[in-house]
């Protein structure tokens, strides 16, 4: 007789096992085992409707649980199974044990996501009854170097890990499946039902065979007459006889889609379908099938009123409340000893929904101006009551996070956070899931993991929870059983329903977009023994087509506007587009009919969102009106005033107000990222170079002569190697890489000046800068600082392009009238461009000249005196290392004939060059319009063109 069951999708499954259970009578003697836990409690509804009174169920189980559970017993519970972050702990040691070869080791926060992934790899070896290997040549050109290293001794770090678990007396649930398909044990003494699997690793397969030759019953899920390619493997593997299970007559199943211009249409529209009763109704009658997870809260906001039932995990790195604690972090790094907290960091803890009682306290911090403030400057700006709350407020969740060490000590902190928010705020019942899903999922691992008593410091510890996090799931079990079922595509498997919607069937969210293991590749798994996992798409492809074949009625609904940035994800230049699965249910219908789906009977199920936009909102301003609102957060934006913030304002005040103060990132070009990765190698080669040079001590005399090219090239490929996106890169591009540095390093020296006395390298300066009597910071790092016969040279490295300086325009420009009259327009900015193309250099010189701190390198010269003996240039290492300068260093010389043009140059820098300072400060935040570029050719090469209305 046959037991293995092949139940045709029209027919629900869960349905049929009931009736099957009834019929043969083993109700009460049967062990029930699912791939999953969500079709337990639809199994027991259907037992319910078919006695209609009290009985005894049979023992119902997830696989993973029976597996635990058989483990235990057979083994009587020697071995403590370990959670995933306890065997990344053991992964971490194994190769920290293996992989030492001299270097400064990776700390196991930095090391946390590759032993994920190393445990993850180790329980497919495992699930698939092999071990690993160490492979001997890794495909170098396309991996990490971590990851190279990895492999090459990967059976090495295998076998230690395994060592590491017979010695602690631990297992993990991989190797307790290993165990029991590897070795005799006794089987269950009573009927067993394998209900639903579809895929089999070698440890299943293994074990399977052993409960089905002692007699279980296997139920497949699909159409008999055309087994999917699993199934018909299977099939012919066991050489086994199947019992067909088909529907009486075929059922006609109708199709719904909606194309939406966004999320919000598509809720709209989902709200529309949905009635009270479809909520108040038998729980297998409609289900809504969310694809991307990310949606699920907007969603909730849009369902009518009555019962739910949401079973689908929600990640926690999404919620409100990870986004709190971020913050929170974020703050406590920011401090510095001196200065106090990052006023921005600050401001944006702050605003968090979790804190309440802070909107005065945010206003007055942002009137504040200065980027950095200490606890007791906070708490003079406010009065009694609000400094009672922001004190408590720091002393319970704030200082003490300087302190935590280890994430025991990471736990006890956030439990008094918690508390604190439950002392402060009412939380929904939202929020409270997530709080649960943190006190039950993640502080218990903080506290009783193998590792909890591990220093890290916090900046690594902060880093580790985050990592942590990334993979908790804030799980929502929905019970009782009833209403709307809102699930995800993998826990609707084995349900059949006679309604179903689902939302976002994009391609990029179904199937998503495949992940690229920077650790195993696809090459690389047929060498290590393992299935390639190429058929992923085609699993989703069977739980999705399977579902549908359930359903009486099916509504797809998917998004068509331009916002996404590759596979229907979030950018710009690319168009959402509809899955390849509705392209094939389109497809079908055409076959059908002989004709365009557009042309077709079914035609009129298709519906499209429209927008209602008024004309007049389509006719555009002169320029983009600056609203009131903006005004505070503007000034918050330019509390730390730099060169490059300044020059981005004076380019294009529209793109300043995209990237400055909206905060939109814009995508870079491979190739943009390459040359941003080789200025930073460059700047910090040199910085080396150096350093090494004066052996770190300033003031320090260079000589042409005692600079050796072969270090400094050497330090330059040393800093380039550990660049990402160097190992990236083909042979061929970092041969030519390599060889320009060469030419461009080398012509460097060679023009580099016979003598000079480096006062300082890479150094940070800072001061504060009053405008209208708030105070804001000027801020730059200068690459390097020289003195050079009695002057002072600042110079800045540039490996882009060099524009030539005239300094007789620049030292005409006085902004004095514009700023006594208020005038903020946009000619007053083409006019400080034309007179001044480069605003960096005077930047520097100011900074340098007027900062307090240039005493410890300058004592003979203060302010407008130190301003008349200094200048800047840039060495344009692009081309043969020359220095272009503001003013050249002789003509500051005494005695010169050029001594009227340098007192028009140090009076200009000590009173004009503050002014024109002060007025684009003002000019930021007073003029009326965000006005579009000032020169011309800009709006061709911007990264905002796509969305800027006024690009030309």
């Amino acid at each position: 007789m046959a037991r293995i069951f092949v139940v045709h999708p029209e027919k629900n499954l869960l349905q049929l096992v009931a009736s099957h259970l009834l019929q043969r009578k083993h109700l009460s003697k049967a062990l029930v085992i699912f791939p999953h836990r969500r079709p337990a409690a639809f199994l027991q509804y259907y037992l319910a409707q078919e006695i209609n009174g009290p009985c005894l169920l049979p023992i119902i189980m997830s696989f993973e649980d029976w597996i635990r559970k058989t483990y235990v017993l057979t083994r009587n519970g020697a071995e403590i199974p370990l959670n995933e972050c306890d065997q990344a702990w053991l992964v971490y040691r194994a190769a920290r044990k293996v992989l030492k070869d001299g270097r400064q080791e990776l700390s196991f926060d930095e090391f946390f996501p590759w032993a994920l992934r190393l445990a993850g790899l180790f329980r497919e070896f495992d699930l698939e009854l092999t071990d690993a290997r160490d492979i001997y040549y890794p495909p170098e050109e396309s991996l990490p170097r971590k990851a190279v290293e990895i492999l090459e001794k990967l059976g090495q770090i295998y076998d230690t890990f395994n060592g590491l678990l017979a010695k602690g007396n631990w297992t993990t649930s991989a190797r307790m499946l290993r165990f029991l398909a590897e070795s005799e044990f006794p089987l269950p003494d009573m009927p067993v039902y394998l209900i639903g699997f579809y895929t089999l690793t070698k440890a299943e397969d293994h074990l399977f065979r052993k409960l089905y030759n002692n007699g279980a019953f296997i139920y497949w899920y699909a159409e008999p007459d055309k087994l999917p390619e699993f199934y018909e493997k299977w099939r012919k593997e066991w050489n086994a006889e199947i019992h067909e299970i088909k529907p009486d007559e075929p059922r006609n199943r109708e199709f719904f889609f909606f194309e939406a211009h966004d999320l919000h249409a598509e809720l709209r529209e989902l709200e529309e379908r949905l009635s009270s009763e479809e909520l108040n109704t038998r729980p297998d009658h409609c289900a809504v099938v969310l694809l991307s997870i990310g949606n699920l809260i907007p969603l909730l906001y849009f369902l009518p009123k009555g019962p739910v039932n949401l079973t689908m995990g929600y990640p926690l790195k999404l919620t409100g409340l990870f986004a709190f604690l971020k913050s929170l972090f974020a703050l406590v790094l920011s401090r510095d000893e001196e200065k106090g907290y990052h006023l921005e960091e600050l401001l944006e803890f702050l605003k968090s929904p979790y804190l309440e009682n802070t909107h005065s306290l945010e206003i007055k911090l942002r009137e504040y101006g200065a980027p950095f403030v200490t606890l007791e400057d906070i708490l003079n700006l406010m009065g009694p009551d609000l400094n009672k709350f922001v004190k408590n407020l720091f002393d319970k969740i704030v200082l003490p996070f300087d302190k935590v060490q280890t994430p025991a000590d990471l736990s006890r902190n956030l439990r008094k956070v918690f508390n604190f928010i439950e002392a402060h705020k009412s939380v929904d019942v939202l929020e409270i899931e997530f709080l649960a899903a943190i006190l039950e999922k993640v502080l218990p691992v903080l506290e009783g993991s193998l590792f909890s008593d591990v220093s890290m410091g916090k900046r690594g510890l902060f880093r580790f929870f985050e990592s942590m996090v990334s993979s908790v799931r804030v799980p929502f079990e929905g019970e009782p059983l009833q209403g709307l079922q809102i699930m995800g595509l993998l826990e609707a498997r084995l349900l059949s329903f006679d309604k179903l919607f689902f939302l976002d069937v994009n391609e990029g969210v179904l199937p998503d977009v495949e992940e690229v293991n920077p650790l195993i590749p696809h090459g690389v798994r047929p060498a290590l023994g393992l299935p390639d996992r190429q058929k992923d798409e085609e699993i989703l492809r069977y739980h999705f087509e399977r579902l549908i074949q359930s359903a009486k009625e099916v509504h797809l609904f998917w998004q068509f506007q331009t916002t996404g940035s590759g596979s229907g994800k979030a950018g710009f230049n690319e168009k959402k587009t509809r899955s390849r699965y509705v392209e094939k249910i389109i497809w079908d219908i055409e076959k059908r009919e002989e004709k365009f789906f557009s042309e077709s009977r079914e035609a009129h199920r298709l519906r499209k969102s429209t927008l209602d936009l008024q004309p007049q909102g389509l006719l555009r301003p002169k320029f983009l009106h600056k609203d009131d609102r903006f005004r505070g957060i503007i000034k918050r934006k330019i509390g730390k005033i730099s060169p490059s913030l300044l020059a981005t304002y004076l380019e294009c005040p529209l793109k300043f107000f995209y990237s400055k103060v909206l905060g939109l990132s814009s995508p870079q070009l491979p190739e943009e990222i390459e040359h941003t990765q080789l200025g930073i190698a460059v700047h910090g080669a040199l910085e080396k170079f150096f350093r090494k040079t004066v052996k770190n001590r300033f003031p320090a005399i260079v000589r042409r002569k005692n600079l050796k090219f072969e270090k400094l090239f050497g330090l330059f490929k040393t800093v380039l190697e550990k660049q990402d996106f160097y190992r990236l890169l083909s042979p061929e591009k970092r041969f030519l890489m390599l060889k320009g540095a060469e030419y461009r390093l080398r012509k460097y020296l060679e023009n580099h000046p016979e003598e000079t006395e480096i006062l300082g390298l890479e150094k940070d300066y800072g001061m504060s800068f009053e405008v209208d009597g708030s105070i804001f910071e000027l801020f730059g790092r200068i690459d390097r600082i020289d003195r050079r016969g009695g002057c002072y040279v600042v110079l800045d490295y540039k490996t882009g392009y060099v524009n030539g300086i005239r300094t007789t325009k620049f030292l005409d420009l006085d902004v004095s009238p514009w700023l006594s009259k208020k005038k903020f327009d946009r000619e007053t900015l083409e006019e400080i461009v034309e007179r001044l193309p480069d605003l960096q250099l005077p930047f520097y010189v100011y900074l340098f000249a007027k900062n307090p701190h240039s005493a410890n390198l300058v004592s003979e010269e203060k302010g407008e005196e130190l301003l008349k003996k200094t200048t800047a240039a840039y060495v344009k290492l692009r081309e043969k290392g020359e220095e272009v300068y503001l003013i050249k260093p002789e003509e500051l010389l005494p005695g010169r004939q050029s001594a009227e043009r340098v007192e028009k140059y140090s009076t200009w820098m000590d009173e004009k060059f503050p002014e024109l300072l002060k007025y684009l400060v003002l000019h930021i935040m007073e003029a009326p319009e965000w006005y579009p570029a000032v020169k011309e050719n800009i709006c061709r090469y911007c990264e905002y063109q796509k969305i800027c209305r006024y690009a030309v």
